[in-house]
């Protein structure tokens, strides 16, 4: 029990009063579920800043080929090097 100006008062919900407890979910719209799902299920570290920057010339080459595959710049290169760089780190298949 604490005190509150003199007075005693509960510390926590008496045995008596459920808690209130509420769950909240948010919908998040996406186009493309499995790749969400893959994103948010891959855990991808690099141990150093040199582990990075040693994938980051390996997925420029990747992407400079997609680039001449498509026939135009990527200009969503952002998101195309982090694709690459997280299926590489985890073992998946790369992004062509």
């Amino acid at each position: 029990m604490s005190t509150v100006d003199g007075q005693s008062a509960p510390s926590g919900p008496t045995g008596s009063e459920p808690a209130d407890l509420k769950l909240e979910a948010v919908v998040i719209s996406v186009a493309d579920a499995d790749r969400s799902k893959t994103f948010y299920a891959t855990t991808t570290s690099f141990n150093s800043a040199g582990d990075l920057a040693a994938a980051l010339p390996r997925a420029e080459s990747a992407h400079a080929e997609h680039e001449k595959r498509i026939g135009r710049a990527d200009s969503d290169w952002p998101d195309w090097y982090a694709e690459y760089m997280v299926r590489e780190q985890s073992g998946q298949e790369l992004p062509v």
